[in-house]
């Protein structure tokens, strides 16, 4: 055997035939050399020498039962199944079998089963099934990190396409509720001229769901190369979702210089030729309007004019439909218009 090239292999020497993995947590690797000529690297996911090796004869009398390593090597010497271990592998072979016929939404929690009831590493069930399993928030950040070490033009999840979305995007101040959203660094706020929960959930929740559609769209740009046909194709899905997203954002009452910002193309990408949103929904006037039906309505039931004085008909109409004392008399006066009732 050669020297361990690593401080960890000379203090503690690995049993035949594995080695050590220091890249992340000190964890023994299977390090053989198969048939056609590569080496097939499989985490045991332990430190302790007899799991390893236990691990490993498994995994070799599957090897050899397959073909792919030679008879006449000497893992199989070490690690070749003898005896009575032989019929434990044709059960191994049915549930392999029964793993390779399942839809992806079921494979991952059978492979771990499997893995389980085994006693092994669930990498080795996945090596003999041939299939790659969904790969873990961890893994996937390394690979893109080696991937970019590598001089692979890899796009970095920065933007605020990629910050996650919470549930509630408004909160009640100053007796109405009021939207919030950030974008970019910057918070943006904008009254809903309503002091009902369910009135401002109603209102926002196109918005919720337009800011989830743009992340989800964000995320598949991280899956390809910049320049790439891909990377373009998935450039033009998320800028269509940023313009659902502005379109919902001015739906909602929102400023226009919100719905823009969503729509701004990040440095150094190429934007499209899609229409962009830019026509506000004019919010006011709405509540201008449901503030002149609301006058007429306490007219028409009250012959004599409204009770009360009219300071107190300004300050509810403020907490209700947050119009301000200049546009409420601009209500008022409609309002008496509409019902012919003098000043």
């Amino acid at each position: 055997m050669a020297k361990p090239k690593t401080e960890l292999g000379q203090q503690c020497p690995p049993p035949l035939y594995t080695r050590w993995d220091q890249r992340m947590k000190p964890v023994l690797l299977s390090y053989l050399k198969l048939i056609d000529g590569k080496r097939l690297c499989l985490s045991l996911q332990t430190q302790e020498p007899d799991i390893a090796k236990r691990h490993m004869r498994l995994l070799v009398a599957k090897l050899l039962a397959k073909g792919r390593l030679s008879p006449d090597g000497g893992a199989a010497e070490v690690y070749g199944p003898k005896g009575r271990r032989r019929w434990r592998l044709d059960k191994l072979d049915t549930e392999v079998r029964r793993l390779k016929a399942l839809p992806d939404a079921k494979y991952g929690s059978e492979a771990l089963a499997t893995a389980k009831r085994w006693g092994c590493p669930v990498g080795i069930i996945h090596h003999l099934a041939g299939r790659k399993p969904e790969l873990s928030a961890g893994a996937y950040r390394n690979r893109r990190t080696r991937a970019r070490e590598d001089g692979e033009q890899i796009v970095k999840a920065t933007s605020w396409h990629h910050r996650r979305v919470g549930n509630k995007l408004f909160y009640l101040n100053g007796g109405l509720m009021n939207a919030r959203l950030e974008v970019n660094g910057r918070k943006y706020m904008w009254s809903l001229s309503t002091r009902d929960n369910d009135e401002a959930a109603a209102i926002m929740e196109p918005v919720r769901l337009a800011r989830e559609r743009v992340r989800e769209a964000a995320k598949r740009v991280l899956d390809y190369e910049s320049g790439s046909v891909g990377y373009t194709d998935a450039l033009r899905t998320r800028e269509k979702a940023c313009i659902a997203f502005a379109a919902a954002i001015i739906n909602a009452g929102g400023p226009i210089e919100l719905a823009k910002t969503v729509q701004d193309q990040l440095p150094g990408e190429v934007g499209t030729a899609f229409p962009k949103v830019v026509k506000a929904k004019p919010m006011k006037q709405v509540a201008l309007a449901k503030c002149v039906d609301s006058l007429v309505d306490l007219i028409l039931t009250s012959p004599d004019g409204p009770n009360g004085p009219r300071r107190e008909l300004e300050q509810n109409a403020k907490a209700k439909f947050g119009v301000s004392r200049e546009d409420f008399r601009a209500c008022f006066q409609l309002a008496l218009k509409k019902t012919n009732t003098p000043n």
